[in-house]
């Protein structure tokens, strides 16, 4: 071997160029020193559609763009709405040597027109397909307007529902501002509403008891028992609006103590032993095993299982029966639960059954006196200790009121009796 070059078959390699170019997807357009047409690719053809006719060596490249427009291929571009404005752009830039405009077709398609000056004073013309490009770039426009127009949409809203949670909060202010005053005066009257009231019962104790001697009149005797009967129901109205109104006040306090749960439950059962033999109804506690100490406000425990019991008896039909239980749950807690096979509350009317002064309509309730602040009053006085009253209960089979306390509030019997 000499180390010699070959010679550059210039043919050869001509050829093997404009293969490669035809395999791109962009039209090229070779032209001359004197700006007249060499060559061009088969895409460069497939773009001019019919003026692909005009396409010969030596054909003035300003009469190719001419007639572009006179035949309607090019119809304008870029910011030009008419093809003549186009036209002319494009014929300036093309003398000038260097050109990168669009082209806008007739049949839609959008190209990008380029225009380059090589070094030996030739032209490299190229058209890219610009269609798809320019196509997302007007629905993303048209989505960034959208989405700018919700927003501000969004914005007035945001707005709109500040000033509607400011007023919500003002008003709510103003509702617990009313109804812890409401609940301060109630509080502050229990002196002035029980005082006289305790008097009228006293004295019509004596009477309707004739501790001063026979009434001349018997009458007199049931009249007193009326207005006994009458008033012991009134304060035990007021007694249990005073203590809802204190509680929702914050000024019910706990006196907490050891309490026998089984000797309170067997209390409680003892007071209410008439009302149950009265309405022909059993009750009967279970209490399963050794009692259990809580760590409680006995007053208040009594009277959310006075209420309970009441309640169970008032609603269950002569012949039915009344049940206690106590039970240890795992994690510690004790529930207490009072249930009965009385009529039952349908699961629609539960929310009402636990609201002040809410009445379940049905034929048996319409029947017995009540205020609605029973079972209110229990579940507030039983959450006062931390626990939770629940009720499960179905129309026409029987209803159970469960009562649970934390666990810290149960004390285990020995260390209670040496505590």
């Amino acid at each position: 071997m000499d180390g010699s070059v070959p010679p550059i078959d210039e043919a050869a390699s001509g050829a093997a160029l404009w293969e490669v170019l035809n395999r791109v997807a962009v039209g090229v357009c070779m032209l001359d020193s004197q700006r007249r047409v060499v060559a061009c690719n088969d895409r460069y053809r497939r773009m001019l559609g019919d003026v692909a006719e005009l396409l010969i060596p030596g054909m003035p490249f300003e009469d190719l763009v001419c007639a572009c427009v006179s035949r309607g291929l090019i119809v304008g571009g870029g910011e030009h709405g008419s093809a003549a404005g186009w036209l002319r752009e494009r014929i300036t830039a093309h003398r000038d040597g260097r050109a990168q405009m669009e082209a806008r077709f007739a049949d839609g398609a959008e190209v990008r027109v380029e225009e380059v000056t090589l070094p030996e004073g030739g032209r490299l013309v190229t058209l890219t397909d610009i269609t798809v490009q320019r196509q997302q770039e007007r629905q993303l426009a048209v989505r960034i307007v959208e989405l700018e127009e919700m927003q501000r949409r969004l914005a007035a809203q945001g707005a709109q529902v500040a000033e509607f949670a400011d007023r919500l909060e003002s008003m709510r202010d103003e509702a617990e501002r009313a109804n812890r005053t409401k609940s301060e005066f109630l509080a502050n009257m229990s002196h002035e509403l029980r005082s006289p009231l305790n008097a009228v019962i006293g004295f019509a104790e004596i009477m309707k008891d004739e501790l001063f001697g026979p009434q001349a009149t018997p009458q007199y005797r049931e009249y007193a028992y009326d207005i006994w009967s009458s008033g012991r129901h009134l304060l035990d109205l007021i007694n249990d609006i005073l203590d809802l109104s204190k509680i929702e006040a914050g000024r019910l306090d706990l006196v907490e103590t050891r309490v026998d749960l089984g000797q309170t439950i067997e209390a409680c059962i003892r007071l209410v032993a008439g009302r149950a033999q009265k309405h022909e109804v059993s009750v009967r506690a279970a209490l399963g095993g050794a009692g259990v100490t809580l760590w409680a406000d006995e007053r208040k425990v009594k009277q959310v299982l006075i209420n309970l019991l009441t309640n169970a008896i008032k609603f269950t039909k002569p012949g039915g029966r009344v049940t206690v239980g106590v039970q240890r749950l795992a994690d510690g807690r004790l529930r207490v639960a009072v249930n009965d096979t009385g009529i039952g509350i349908a699961a629609a009317d539960l929310p009402k059954a636990l609201a002040a002064f809410g009445q379940v309509e049905s034929a048996l309730s319409r029947k017995h006196e009540g205020t609605g602040l029973g079972l209110p009053l229990s579940k507030a006085l039983v959450e006062l200790h931390g626990g939770a009253l629940e009720i499960e209960s179905e129309a026409g089979v029987g209803t159970t009121v469960a009562v649970t306390f934390p666990s810290f509030r149960v004390l285990a019997r020995a260390r209670a009796e040496a505590a």
